[in-house]
């Protein structure tokens, strides 16, 4: 079955998300806890400032604070954005044209005849998601199998070929589904 490697804006956030690690969530937390604490008391001293009708708070001030933070957020959405952007253009660059995935291995392609082959023994585990098979090579290294071209009779097939050449992921993650 022949599949096109190259990935969209929405199949590489899946990617993304579906190789994160479980302490990806935590150690963001713990990395930003100071502006998480200093978020939090302004949120609180905003409602309480509300809720008690303060006389002595400077309404513009705040307002002021809070259109400051609220620019940065978005400022600090766009900048995440663009760089998800070069990060996925720079994935594209490295990726072959197409994917084949046989009874030997996942073999990949490019247009000037030049290919290499993966054979299913690098790979450990698999996991299914909406636009993506994710396939866990040993180590590091993951392999993402797009379903978009795929008729759903397509993804079935794949589905159960990767079932009897690998075993599924221990370890389901939020949005995905494991067969097996």
């Amino acid at each position: 079955m022949k599949l096109r490697a190259k990935l969209t804006a929405a199949e590489f956030a899946e990617l993304r998300s579906m190789s994160r690690s479980w302490v990806h969530w935590p150690r963001l937390i713990l990395r930003n806890h100071v502006t998480i604490f200093l978020a939090v008391a302004m949120l609180c001293s905003t409602a309480a400032a509300a809720v008690y009708r303060h006389e002595d708070i400077s309404w513009p001030a705040l307002t002021a604070v809070w259109l400051v933070i609220g620019a940065f957020a978005v400022w600090a959405t766009r900048k995440q954005r663009a760089a998800n952007a070069v990060a996925l253009a720079r994935l594209n660059a490295r990726l072959p044209e197409f994917l084949v995935v046989a009874p030997d291995g996942i073999r990949y392609g490019a247009p000037d005849n030049v290919s290499a082959n993966l054979p299913w023994t690098s790979f450990k585990s698999w996991r299914e998601g909406r636009l993506i098979f994710l396939l866990q090579a040993r180590g590091t290294r993951v392999c993402s199998l797009p379903k978009s071209d795929l008729t759903p009779h397509e993804v079935e097939l794949l589905r159960g070929q990767l079932t009897s050449f690998l075993p599924a992921a221990s370890l389901r993650h939020p949005g995905t589904t494991l067969s097996a």
